[in-house]
Protein backbone atom coordinates (compact mmCIF):
# COMPACT_ATOMS: atom_id res chain seq x y z
CA UNK A 1 0.00 0.00 0.00
CA UNK A 2 1.27 3.39 -1.03
CA UNK A 3 0.08 6.22 0.57
CA UNK A 4 2.21 9.17 0.56
CA UNK A 5 1.97 12.88 1.37
CA UNK A 6 3.52 15.52 3.58
CA UNK A 7 2.35 14.81 7.34
CA UNK A 8 3.34 18.01 8.86
CA UNK A 9 -0.45 19.88 9.77
CA UNK A 10 -1.69 22.08 12.07
CA UNK A 11 -5.05 21.76 14.16
CA UNK A 12 -6.46 25.01 13.01
CA UNK A 13 -5.77 23.29 9.07
CA UNK A 14 -7.79 21.21 9.70
CA UNK A 15 -10.99 22.92 11.01
CA UNK A 16 -10.91 24.94 8.81
CA UNK A 17 -11.79 21.94 6.34
CA UNK A 18 -8.15 22.62 4.54
CA UNK A 19 -8.10 19.33 1.73
CA UNK A 20 -4.31 19.37 1.61
CA UNK A 21 -4.41 18.78 6.05
CA UNK A 22 -7.02 16.45 5.89
CA UNK A 23 -4.81 14.50 2.94
CA UNK A 24 -1.59 14.89 5.45
CA UNK A 25 -4.11 13.50 8.63
CA UNK A 26 -5.12 10.50 6.35
CA UNK A 27 -1.86 9.95 5.82
CA UNK A 28 -0.44 9.71 9.35
CA UNK A 29 -3.13 7.96 10.03
CA UNK A 30 -2.57 5.26 7.27
CA UNK A 31 1.18 5.18 8.26
CA UNK A 32 -0.15 4.33 11.82
CA UNK A 33 -1.72 1.55 10.24
CA UNK A 34 -5.28 3.28 11.75
CA UNK A 35 -6.72 2.84 7.95
CA UNK A 36 -10.59 3.47 9.84
CA UNK A 37 -9.48 7.36 11.13
CA UNK A 38 -7.39 7.24 7.68
CA UNK A 39 -10.65 6.92 5.61
CA UNK A 40 -12.03 9.23 8.19
CA UNK A 41 -9.72 12.21 6.75
CA UNK A 42 -9.74 11.27 2.89
CA UNK A 43 -13.52 10.79 2.80
CA UNK A 44 -13.87 14.56 4.12
CA UNK A 45 -11.41 15.50 2.15
CA UNK A 46 -13.00 13.96 -1.06
CA UNK A 47 -16.17 15.98 0.03
CA UNK A 48 -14.52 19.40 0.04
CA UNK A 49 -15.04 21.30 -3.14
CA UNK A 50 -11.45 21.76 -4.15
CA UNK A 51 -11.01 23.97 -7.58
CA UNK A 52 -7.59 24.23 -8.00
CA UNK A 53 -6.57 20.29 -9.14
CA UNK A 54 -8.49 17.39 -10.38
CA UNK A 55 -4.74 15.91 -10.05
CA UNK A 56 -5.31 16.18 -5.95
CA UNK A 57 -8.62 15.33 -5.89
CA UNK A 58 -7.88 12.31 -7.69
CA UNK A 59 -5.10 11.32 -5.65
CA UNK A 60 -7.18 11.91 -2.44
CA UNK A 61 -9.73 9.65 -3.77
CA UNK A 62 -6.70 6.68 -4.87
CA UNK A 63 -5.49 6.66 -0.95
CA UNK A 64 -9.01 6.29 0.03
CA UNK A 65 -9.54 3.27 -1.65
CA UNK A 66 -6.19 2.26 -0.33
CA UNK A 67 -7.10 2.40 3.53
CA UNK A 68 -10.92 0.89 2.14
CA UNK A 69 -8.91 -1.84 0.68
CA UNK A 70 -7.03 -2.39 3.53
CA UNK A 71 -9.88 -2.65 5.75
CA UNK A 72 -10.78 -5.77 3.45
CA UNK A 73 -14.41 -3.15 2.08
CA UNK A 74 -13.56 -4.13 -1.17
CA UNK A 75 -16.61 -2.61 -3.30
CA UNK A 76 -16.22 0.68 -1.93
CA UNK A 77 -12.62 0.90 -2.70
CA UNK A 78 -13.61 0.26 -6.06
CA UNK A 79 -15.70 2.55 -5.85
CA UNK A 80 -12.79 5.16 -4.96
CA UNK A 81 -10.67 3.90 -7.48
CA UNK A 82 -13.07 4.48 -10.25
CA UNK A 83 -13.57 8.59 -9.19
CA UNK A 84 -10.15 8.75 -9.35
CA UNK A 85 -10.03 7.26 -12.77
CA UNK A 86 -13.27 9.48 -13.54
CA UNK A 87 -11.34 12.70 -12.27
CA UNK A 88 -7.86 11.90 -14.15
CA UNK A 89 -8.42 9.19 -16.67
CA UNK A 90 -4.68 8.51 -17.25
CA UNK A 91 -3.72 7.62 -13.52
CA UNK A 92 -1.80 4.40 -14.10
CA UNK A 93 -1.73 4.06 -10.44
CA UNK A 94 -5.53 4.48 -9.43
CA UNK A 95 -5.48 1.48 -12.53
CA UNK A 96 -3.31 -0.37 -10.62
CA UNK A 97 -4.82 -0.32 -7.37
CA UNK A 98 -8.28 -0.91 -8.79
CA UNK A 99 -7.07 -3.73 -10.27
CA UNK A 100 -4.99 -5.27 -6.96
CA UNK A 101 -8.84 -5.12 -5.43
CA UNK A 102 -10.18 -6.82 -8.17
CA UNK A 103 -7.32 -9.68 -7.84
CA UNK A 104 -8.46 -10.09 -4.35
CA UNK A 105 -11.86 -10.43 -4.96
CA UNK A 106 -10.88 -13.11 -7.83
CA UNK A 107 -12.24 -11.13 -10.67
CA UNK A 108 -9.06 -12.08 -12.76
CA UNK A 109 -9.91 -11.26 -15.88
CA UNK A 110 -11.39 -7.69 -15.04
CA UNK A 111 -8.18 -7.17 -13.18
CA UNK A 112 -5.79 -8.48 -16.01
CA UNK A 113 -7.68 -5.40 -18.26
CA UNK A 114 -6.63 -3.10 -15.11
CA UNK A 115 -3.29 -4.35 -15.22
CA UNK A 116 -3.12 -3.70 -18.91
CA UNK A 117 -4.73 -0.41 -18.89
CA UNK A 118 -1.83 0.81 -16.04
CA UNK A 119 0.85 -0.12 -18.32
CA UNK A 120 -0.24 0.88 -21.52
CA UNK A 121 -0.20 4.66 -19.93
CA UNK A 122 2.99 4.15 -17.38
CA UNK A 123 4.83 1.46 -19.45
CA UNK A 124 7.98 1.30 -17.30
CA UNK A 125 5.56 0.51 -14.46
CA UNK A 126 7.34 -2.81 -12.79
CA UNK A 127 4.77 -3.26 -9.93
CA UNK A 128 2.07 -3.62 -12.65
CA UNK A 129 3.86 -6.10 -15.16
CA UNK A 130 4.54 -8.21 -11.65
CA UNK A 131 0.82 -8.26 -10.53
CA UNK A 132 -0.10 -8.74 -14.32
CA UNK A 133 1.99 -11.82 -13.83
CA UNK A 134 0.67 -12.83 -10.34
CA UNK A 135 -2.79 -12.96 -11.95
CA UNK A 136 -1.83 -14.50 -15.52
CA UNK A 137 -0.23 -17.23 -12.71
CA UNK A 138 -3.53 -17.88 -11.27
CA UNK A 139 -5.69 -18.51 -14.66
CA UNK A 140 -2.49 -20.69 -15.14
CA UNK A 141 -1.44 -18.75 -18.66
CA UNK A 142 2.13 -19.26 -17.03
CA UNK A 143 4.32 -18.21 -20.60
CA UNK A 144 2.43 -15.16 -19.96
CA UNK A 145 3.34 -14.65 -16.47
CA UNK A 146 6.66 -15.61 -17.04
CA UNK A 147 6.60 -12.91 -19.62
CA UNK A 148 5.40 -10.23 -17.38
CA UNK A 149 7.57 -10.70 -14.55
CA UNK A 150 11.01 -10.88 -16.80
CA UNK A 151 9.34 -7.21 -18.34
CA UNK A 152 8.95 -5.85 -14.47
CA UNK A 153 12.59 -7.53 -14.08
CA UNK A 154 14.13 -5.70 -17.31
CA UNK A 155 12.42 -2.29 -15.81
CA UNK A 156 13.41 -3.04 -12.51
CA UNK A 157 16.92 -5.36 -12.19
CA UNK A 158 16.01 -5.42 -8.10
CA UNK A 159 12.49 -6.16 -7.98
CA UNK A 160 12.03 -8.88 -5.41
CA UNK A 161 8.80 -9.85 -5.89
CA UNK A 162 9.16 -10.08 -9.60
CA UNK A 163 12.02 -12.41 -8.75
CA UNK A 164 10.03 -14.52 -6.57
CA UNK A 165 6.78 -14.54 -7.89
CA UNK A 166 8.91 -15.87 -11.37
CA UNK A 167 10.48 -18.79 -9.22
CA UNK A 168 6.70 -19.48 -7.74
CA UNK A 169 5.68 -20.04 -11.41
CA UNK A 170 8.50 -21.80 -12.56
CA UNK A 171 8.30 -24.31 -9.56
CA UNK A 172 4.95 -24.62 -10.06
CA UNK A 173 5.76 -26.21 -13.45
CA UNK A 174 8.13 -28.20 -11.72
CA UNK A 175 11.35 -25.93 -13.04
CA UNK A 176 13.57 -26.96 -9.93
CA UNK A 177 16.49 -26.04 -11.55
CA UNK A 178 16.12 -22.21 -12.05
CA UNK A 179 13.29 -21.91 -9.22
CA UNK A 180 15.32 -22.89 -6.21
CA UNK A 181 18.04 -20.19 -7.00
CA UNK A 182 15.20 -17.63 -8.05
CA UNK A 183 13.11 -18.71 -4.56
CA UNK A 184 16.39 -17.06 -2.57
CA UNK A 185 15.35 -13.75 -3.55
CA UNK A 186 12.74 -13.85 -0.76
CA UNK A 187 15.06 -12.43 1.44
CA UNK A 188 15.24 -8.43 -0.21
CA UNK A 189 11.42 -8.48 0.59
CA UNK A 190 10.35 -6.02 2.97
CA UNK A 191 8.28 -8.42 4.92
CA UNK A 192 12.12 -10.25 5.60
CA UNK A 193 13.71 -7.27 6.37
CA UNK A 194 14.33 -7.66 9.92
CA UNK A 195 14.32 -11.81 9.40
CA UNK A 196 17.49 -13.15 10.27
CA UNK A 197 19.15 -9.87 10.68
CA UNK A 198 22.50 -10.88 11.18
CA UNK A 199 22.94 -13.26 8.38
CA UNK A 200 26.85 -13.43 9.34
CA UNK A 201 26.64 -16.10 12.17
CA UNK A 202 26.83 -18.43 11.74
CA UNK A 203 27.79 -18.70 7.89
CA UNK A 204 25.01 -19.48 5.51
CA UNK A 205 25.60 -23.28 3.93
CA UNK A 206 23.71 -23.72 0.44
CA UNK A 207 25.22 -27.02 -0.04
CA UNK A 208 28.94 -26.34 -1.38
CA UNK A 209 30.56 -26.77 1.96
CA UNK A 210 31.35 -30.42 3.75
CA UNK A 211 29.01 -31.18 6.75
CA UNK A 212 31.28 -34.02 8.15
CA UNK A 213 31.81 -33.00 11.46
CA UNK A 214 29.99 -29.52 11.63
CA UNK A 215 26.94 -28.51 13.17
CA UNK A 216 24.04 -26.86 11.19
CA UNK A 217 21.45 -25.02 12.33
CA UNK A 218 17.90 -25.30 10.71
CA UNK A 219 15.63 -22.27 10.61
CA UNK A 220 11.42 -22.69 10.48
CA UNK A 221 11.00 -19.24 8.91
CA UNK A 222 7.15 -19.40 7.23
CA UNK A 223 4.56 -21.35 8.40
CA UNK A 224 3.51 -24.79 10.18
CA UNK A 225 2.80 -26.35 7.17
CA UNK A 226 6.35 -25.87 5.72
CA UNK A 227 8.49 -26.70 8.70
CA UNK A 228 6.50 -29.90 8.27
CA UNK A 229 7.24 -30.45 4.65
CA UNK A 230 10.59 -29.38 4.76
CA UNK A 231 11.64 -31.00 7.78
CA UNK A 232 12.31 -34.20 6.18
CA UNK A 233 15.90 -32.47 5.41
CA UNK A 234 17.31 -33.29 8.37
CA UNK A 235 18.02 -37.17 7.88
CA UNK A 236 20.04 -36.81 4.70
CA UNK A 237 21.84 -33.71 6.28
CA UNK A 238 23.11 -36.45 9.22
CA UNK A 239 23.60 -38.94 7.09
CA UNK A 240 25.93 -36.21 5.16
CA UNK A 241 28.14 -36.00 8.86
CA UNK A 242 26.39 -33.40 10.23
CA UNK A 243 25.14 -33.08 13.61
CA UNK A 244 21.48 -31.14 12.67
CA UNK A 245 19.70 -28.51 15.36
CA UNK A 246 16.19 -27.97 14.27
CA UNK A 247 14.42 -24.60 15.30
CA UNK A 248 10.53 -24.96 15.17
CA UNK A 249 7.61 -23.52 15.99
CA UNK A 250 6.24 -24.34 19.89
CA UNK A 251 3.19 -26.53 18.84
CA UNK A 252 5.38 -28.62 16.60
CA UNK A 253 8.11 -29.85 19.51
CA UNK A 254 6.49 -32.91 20.58
CA UNK A 255 5.80 -33.89 17.27
CA UNK A 256 9.39 -33.22 15.97
CA UNK A 257 10.97 -34.87 18.78
CA UNK A 258 12.12 -37.85 17.26
CA UNK A 259 12.24 -37.05 14.04
CA UNK A 260 15.39 -39.04 12.16
CA UNK A 261 18.68 -36.99 11.59
CA UNK A 262 17.61 -34.78 14.61
CA UNK A 263 20.12 -33.71 17.29
CA UNK A 264 18.62 -31.12 19.12
CA UNK A 265 15.46 -29.22 18.76
CA UNK A 266 14.98 -25.81 19.61
CA UNK A 267 11.63 -23.83 20.13
CA UNK A 268 11.44 -20.97 17.33
CA UNK A 269 12.25 -17.54 19.69
CA UNK A 270 14.50 -19.10 22.26
CA UNK A 271 18.60 -18.51 22.36
CA UNK A 272 19.87 -20.89 19.85
CA UNK A 273 22.59 -22.62 20.32
CA UNK A 274 26.41 -22.36 18.44
CA UNK A 275 26.36 -24.04 15.03
CA UNK A 276 28.95 -23.99 11.91
CA UNK A 277 26.52 -23.50 9.36
CA UNK A 278 23.34 -22.31 9.19
CA UNK A 279 20.26 -23.02 6.60
CA UNK A 280 16.86 -21.65 6.28
CA UNK A 281 14.62 -24.69 5.79
CA UNK A 282 13.16 -23.75 2.26
CA UNK A 283 16.42 -23.50 1.17
CA UNK A 284 17.24 -26.90 1.45
CA UNK A 285 16.03 -28.28 -1.65
CA UNK A 286 18.35 -25.82 -3.30
CA UNK A 287 21.57 -26.51 -1.18
CA UNK A 288 20.42 -30.40 -1.83
CA UNK A 289 19.57 -30.30 -5.70
CA UNK A 290 16.45 -30.99 -5.25
CA UNK A 291 14.67 -32.42 -8.20
CA UNK A 292 11.31 -33.74 -8.97
CA UNK A 293 12.97 -37.37 -9.44
CA UNK A 294 15.13 -36.71 -5.99
CA UNK A 295 12.57 -35.55 -3.64
CA UNK A 296 13.80 -36.77 -0.05
CA UNK A 297 11.40 -38.98 1.58
CA UNK A 298 8.06 -39.08 0.09
CA UNK A 299 6.92 -41.41 2.12
CA UNK A 300 6.38 -41.57 5.82
CA UNK A 301 8.63 -39.54 7.95
CA UNK A 302 6.86 -38.34 10.60
CA UNK A 303 5.79 -40.49 13.89
CA UNK A 304 2.23 -40.24 15.77
CA UNK A 305 2.63 -40.79 19.82
CA UNK A 306 2.15 -44.33 20.01
CA UNK A 307 0.69 -43.38 23.81
CA UNK A 308 -1.63 -40.19 22.79
CA UNK A 309 -2.60 -42.87 19.87
CA UNK A 310 -4.03 -45.58 21.88
CA UNK A 311 -5.50 -43.14 23.78
CA UNK A 312 -7.70 -41.52 20.89
CA UNK A 313 -8.60 -44.93 19.83
CA UNK A 314 -9.84 -45.81 23.24
CA UNK A 315 -12.21 -42.60 23.26
CA UNK A 316 -13.46 -43.01 19.72
CA UNK A 317 -14.34 -46.81 20.40
CA UNK A 318 -15.92 -45.69 23.22
CA UNK A 319 -18.12 -42.63 22.09
CA UNK A 320 -21.67 -42.68 21.71
CA UNK A 321 -22.31 -40.43 19.02
CA UNK A 322 -20.42 -42.45 16.76
CA UNK A 323 -21.41 -45.31 14.51
CA UNK A 324 -20.00 -48.34 14.59
CA UNK A 325 -18.28 -50.09 11.64
CA UNK A 326 -17.89 -46.81 9.83
CA UNK A 327 -14.65 -46.12 8.26
CA UNK A 328 -13.37 -42.71 10.51
CA UNK A 329 -12.70 -39.78 7.65
CA UNK A 330 -10.39 -36.84 9.39
CA UNK A 331 -12.03 -33.37 7.62
CA UNK A 332 -9.90 -30.59 7.79
CA UNK A 333 -11.83 -27.92 5.74
CA UNK A 334 -9.95 -24.26 6.05
CA UNK A 335 -6.77 -22.60 7.38
CA UNK A 336 -5.77 -19.75 9.38
CA UNK A 337 -8.48 -16.48 8.38
CA UNK A 338 -5.78 -14.36 8.35
CA UNK A 339 -3.67 -15.30 5.63
CA UNK A 340 -3.44 -13.62 2.66
CA UNK A 341 -5.26 -16.60 0.45
CA UNK A 342 -7.42 -17.81 3.16
CA UNK A 343 -10.29 -17.24 0.59
CA UNK A 344 -8.30 -19.06 -1.79
CA UNK A 345 -7.65 -22.41 0.05
CA UNK A 346 -10.93 -22.70 2.31
CA UNK A 347 -14.14 -24.03 1.79
CA UNK A 348 -16.96 -23.01 4.49
CA UNK A 349 -17.72 -26.21 6.29
CA UNK A 350 -21.95 -26.21 5.13
CA UNK A 351 -20.29 -26.65 1.00
CA UNK A 352 -17.89 -29.68 2.32
CA UNK A 353 -20.31 -31.63 4.29
CA UNK A 354 -23.30 -31.63 2.04
CA UNK A 355 -21.52 -33.52 -0.56
CA UNK A 356 -20.39 -36.10 1.95
CA UNK A 357 -22.21 -39.78 1.44
CA UNK A 358 -23.13 -41.29 4.55
CA UNK A 359 -20.88 -44.58 4.73
CA UNK A 360 -18.44 -42.92 6.88
CA UNK A 361 -17.76 -40.95 10.04
CA UNK A 362 -16.74 -38.01 9.63
CA UNK A 363 -14.63 -36.20 12.48
CA UNK A 364 -13.54 -32.87 12.79
CA UNK A 365 -9.03 -32.50 12.76
CA UNK A 366 -9.00 -28.53 13.40
CA UNK A 367 -7.92 -27.09 16.40
CA UNK A 368 -9.44 -23.73 15.49
CA UNK A 369 -13.27 -23.94 14.54
CA UNK A 370 -15.12 -20.70 13.23
CA UNK A 371 -18.53 -20.14 15.32
CA UNK A 372 -20.09 -20.82 11.74
CA UNK A 373 -18.62 -23.98 11.37
CA UNK A 374 -19.37 -25.02 15.06
CA UNK A 375 -22.76 -24.58 14.25
CA UNK A 376 -22.55 -26.79 11.09
CA UNK A 377 -21.03 -30.04 13.11
CA UNK A 378 -23.11 -29.76 15.76
CA UNK A 379 -26.07 -29.53 13.73
CA UNK A 380 -24.95 -32.46 11.36
CA UNK A 381 -23.58 -34.31 14.30
CA UNK A 382 -19.74 -34.35 13.19
CA UNK A 383 -17.40 -35.00 16.43
CA UNK A 384 -15.63 -31.89 17.25
CA UNK A 385 -12.44 -32.68 20.04
CA UNK A 386 -10.58 -29.42 18.65
CA UNK A 387 -10.40 -28.41 22.70
CA UNK A 388 -8.70 -31.81 22.80
CA UNK A 389 -5.84 -30.94 20.79
CA UNK A 390 -3.19 -29.12 22.54
CA UNK A 391 -0.22 -29.28 20.23
CA UNK A 392 0.52 -31.28 16.54
CA UNK A 393 1.15 -34.50 18.50
CA UNK A 394 -2.45 -34.22 19.77
CA UNK A 395 -3.65 -34.36 16.33
CA UNK A 396 -1.17 -36.50 14.60
CA UNK A 397 -2.51 -38.87 17.36
CA UNK A 398 -5.71 -37.96 16.02
CA UNK A 399 -5.25 -38.03 12.45
CA UNK A 400 -3.50 -41.82 13.13
CA UNK A 401 -6.76 -43.22 13.97
CA UNK A 402 -8.40 -42.25 10.40
CA UNK A 403 -8.71 -44.32 7.64
CA UNK A 404 -8.88 -41.25 5.31
CA UNK A 405 -7.97 -37.67 5.97
CA UNK A 406 -9.40 -35.05 4.11
CA UNK A 407 -7.91 -31.23 3.75
CA UNK A 408 -7.88 -28.19 2.13
CA UNK A 409 -4.13 -27.08 1.44
CA UNK A 410 -3.06 -26.83 4.90
CA UNK A 411 -0.73 -27.88 8.30
CA UNK A 412 -3.03 -30.35 8.55
CA UNK A 413 -2.55 -31.98 4.70
CA UNK A 414 0.99 -31.60 5.32
CA UNK A 415 0.81 -33.13 8.74
CA UNK A 416 -0.88 -36.32 7.42
CA UNK A 417 0.86 -36.97 4.21
CA UNK A 418 4.34 -36.50 6.30
CA UNK A 419 2.67 -39.38 8.60
CA UNK A 420 1.87 -41.52 5.36
CA UNK A 421 -1.98 -41.65 6.29
CA UNK A 422 -3.93 -41.95 3.50
CA UNK A 423 -4.97 -38.46 2.51
CA UNK A 424 -7.17 -36.56 -0.33
CA UNK A 425 -6.26 -32.59 -0.77
CA UNK A 426 -8.89 -30.19 -1.79
CA UNK A 427 -6.63 -27.84 -4.37
CA UNK A 428 -8.10 -24.51 -5.75
CA UNK A 429 -7.20 -23.74 -9.60
CA UNK A 430 -4.27 -21.58 -9.07
CA UNK A 431 -2.78 -23.97 -6.06
CA UNK A 432 0.40 -23.65 -4.26
CA UNK A 433 3.39 -24.28 -6.20
CA UNK A 434 4.42 -27.35 -3.90
CA UNK A 435 1.58 -29.16 -5.81
CA UNK A 436 2.49 -28.74 -9.44
CA UNK A 437 -0.06 -28.91 -12.34
CA UNK A 438 -2.27 -31.64 -14.11
CA UNK A 439 -1.41 -34.28 -11.82
CA UNK A 440 -3.10 -36.48 -8.86
CA UNK A 441 -0.26 -37.50 -6.80
CA UNK A 442 2.39 -35.44 -5.75
CA UNK A 443 6.10 -36.29 -5.07
CA UNK A 444 6.87 -34.92 -1.90
CA UNK A 445 3.79 -37.52 -0.25
CA UNK A 446 3.32 -40.76 -1.71
CA UNK A 447 -0.04 -41.42 0.25
CA UNK A 448 -1.50 -37.99 -1.36
CA UNK A 449 -4.19 -38.01 -3.77
CA UNK A 450 -4.87 -34.40 -5.68
CA UNK A 451 -8.31 -33.06 -6.07
CA UNK A 452 -7.99 -29.76 -8.08
CA UNK A 453 -10.71 -27.27 -9.47
CA UNK A 454 -11.54 -27.05 -12.90
CA UNK A 455 -12.13 -23.61 -12.99
CA UNK A 456 -11.53 -21.17 -10.50
CA UNK A 457 -13.97 -21.45 -7.45
CA UNK A 458 -15.26 -24.25 -8.32
CA UNK A 459 -15.50 -26.75 -4.91
CA UNK A 460 -18.99 -27.87 -5.99
CA UNK A 461 -17.01 -29.94 -8.72
CA UNK A 462 -14.37 -30.87 -6.60
CA UNK A 463 -16.30 -32.37 -3.56
CA UNK A 464 -18.69 -33.74 -6.25
CA UNK A 465 -15.55 -35.98 -7.28
CA UNK A 466 -14.19 -36.55 -3.41
CA UNK A 467 -18.15 -38.13 -2.85
CA UNK A 468 -17.90 -40.32 -5.80
CA UNK A 469 -14.78 -41.85 -4.84
CA UNK A 470 -15.54 -41.95 -1.17
CA UNK A 471 -19.11 -44.20 -2.02
CA UNK A 472 -16.63 -46.65 -3.65
CA UNK A 473 -13.31 -46.29 -0.69
CA UNK A 474 -12.76 -49.52 1.14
Amino acid sequence: MRISGDVTVTTVEIQAENVDALNRMGVVAAQSRDFQRACQYFSRAAQVHDPRSVTSRAATLCNWGLALQELRRYEPALDAFDRAIACQADFAEAHFNRANVLKQLGRWEEAIRGYEHAVAIKPDYADAHCNLGVVQNDLQHLDNALASFDRAIAIDPENATAHCNKAFTLLLLGDFARGWPLYEWRWRLAVNANTYADRSVPALWLGDESLEGKTILLRSEQGLGDTLQFCRYTQPLSELGARVILEAQPSLLNLLADLDGISQLVAQGSTLPDADYRCPLMSLPLACGTRLSTIPRAHAYLNSDAAKTADWRARLDAHTRLRRGLPLVGLAWSGNATNSNDRNRSIPLADVVRHLPDNAQYISLQKEVRDDDARELAARGILNPSEDLFDFSDTAALCACMDLVISVDTSIAHLSGALGKTTWVLLPFSPSWRWLLGREDSPWYASVRLFRQDSPGDWHGVMRRVAARLKHHG
